[in-house]
């Protein structure tokens, strides 16, 4: 099932607490689905709608990466009802 609006809304939300964070959206399906399991070994085919990556860096010298493992934490958790 696609994310519906309201989630992407709240994901959308959380991620603009932070300056620098990131959202990588990978689409799959479409033409692997029409390539049989046999000839090509790849897992993300049918039911796998895309591949969703969040980043977000900080520096060695920042006094508070908990906070942004924190935060990262956060939106995985927030996003757990919408993705498999």
């Amino acid at each position: 099932e696609p994310i519906p609006v309201l989630g992407l809304k709240g994901m959308f939300k959380k991620m603009l607490e932070e300056d620098a964070a990131l959202v990588i959206w990978t689409p799959y399906g479409g033409m692997m689905d029409k390539i049989p399991e046999a000839e090509i070994p790849f897992p993300h085919r049918s039911g796998t709608i895309f591949m969703i990556q969040y980043y977000r860096s900080w520096s060695d010298s920042e006094k508070r990466p908990d906070m942004r493992i924190k935060w990262i934490r956060e939106l995985y958790s927030y996003m757990t009802p919408y993705v498999s």
